[in-house]
């Protein structure tokens, strides 16, 4: 019986030890995701694009937040006409 306790206890510890292996994998995958999206954003994807999808005023300074700071301004920002 104490055998049996002992096991027991021992794939409990190592479980948990295993949990924590995970999910510090699973977080620096997310922190290496985050930093190759932000690349692609702020890099990668051409100025038409980012006009496209970042059609209004308010998109556009969140853009040039994340990518620029608050600071720098690369173009006018106008209101998308439909």
């Amino acid at each position: 019986m104490k055998t049996f306790i002992t096991v027991i206890a021992l794939c409990f510890v190592t479980g948990c030890a295993m949990l924590e292996k995970v999910a510090d994998y699973g977080a620096k995958a997310n922190d290496e995701a985050v930093r190759d999206s932000k690349f692609i954003l702020c890099k990668a994807a051409s100025i038409g694009a980012i006009l496209r999808e970042f059609d209004t005023k308010e998109e556009a300074k969140g853009w040039i937040q994340i990518c620029l700071g608050d600071e720098k301004t690369p173009f006018i920002i106008t209101e998308a006409v439909d």
